[in-house]
This record gives C-alpha cells, structure tokens and sequence, in this order.
C-alpha cells in the first residue's frame, strides 16, 4: 500500500479489487 504499482499492475489491482468486492 505504501508504494503505487505500475499503470499495468494498477490496471490489474484495480480488477482484483473489483473481484474481491468491498464485501469481502
């Protein structure tokens, strides 16, 4: 959390964090 990944990883973070969902 401390350091901001790359665009591509962001892009991915970004979908892991919509797979995961706020619910989880």
């Amino acid at each position: 959390m401390e350091n901001m990944p790359p665009p591509s990883l962001n892009i991915f973070d970004k979908l892991q964090f919509h797979a995961k969902g706020p619910k989880s």
